[in-house]
């Protein structure tokens, strides 16, 4: 544990604006003990059950019969259990006060570093792209509504750098995301419900919105 704390002492700690980073930094930290698989659910914890989704077709479902048997990376039963658990202190040593709010309930429920892993992904992916559509609608809906135009302009720009900071590190998603919120705000008033519900699923791609677009369309 001394070994641990000297490296969660030099390690990048969760704050809620530093998500990538912090995201980059654990997953590396798994490669290097080789069960950065199982951290991303593609191979299963050894004796317990994979959740299988539309993402993750390729997963590898881990049976072990053997205690000695290498079973994932090289590595022995014992050696992932214990290497998981490496994983979990460190996720716990490292977070912010305010981000341990949200893991919490499982420092105490639960010793599967994917679980916990996987409500930190949760609340910081999905939670971010809600909050950037939710600022790009209220881009597109920027209107004058008879302020001075130099009012109306600062008023533009203070969006703008809103959007700037929200995208930061990920601006290849601008256009995409922009597109989403014009094609949703450009559909006739009929589709207005439909379309406000589409905007606040968190996964929602631009050839998701697209299908099921369509999808409503051929419905109507």
């Amino acid at each position: 544990m001394d070994k641990l704390g000297g490296i969660a002492k030099n390690f990048v700690r969760l704050v809620t604006t530093n998500w990538p980073e912090y995201k980059t930094s654990i997953e590396a930290f798994a490669f290097s003990i080789k069960i950065l698989e199982i951290l991303r659910g593609k191979v299963a914890l050894p004796g317990a059950p994979l959740s299988t989704d539309a993402n993750n077709n390729n997963n590898v479902v881990t049976t072990v019969k053997d205690d000695n048997e290498i079973v994932h990376n090289g590595l022995k039963k014992a050696e992932i259990l214990e290497n998981c658990r490496v994983l979990l202190s460190l996720i716990f040593m490292t977070v912010s006060e305010e981000v341990y709010g949200i893991i919490r309930p499982f420092d105490i429920l639960t010793t599967n570093v994917v679980v916990v892993w996987n409500a930190l992904v949760d609340y910081f992916e999905v939670k971010s792209k809600a909050s950037i559509l939710n600022l790009c609608e209220q881009f597109i809906d920027c209107k004058q509504n008879g302020k001075y135009v130099m009012n109306f302009i600062d008023d533009v720009l203070v969006m703008e750098g809103k959007l700037a900071k929200a995208f930061e590190g990920h601006k290849e998603r601008w256009s995409k995301i922009i597109a989403i919120m014009v094609i949703i705000k450009g559909l006739d008033p009929e589709y207005e419900n439909f379309g406000r519900t589409l905007m606040l699923q968190g996964d929602l791609t631009f050839d998701k919105c697209l299908q099921k677009i369509r999808e409503e369309g051929q419905a109507i």
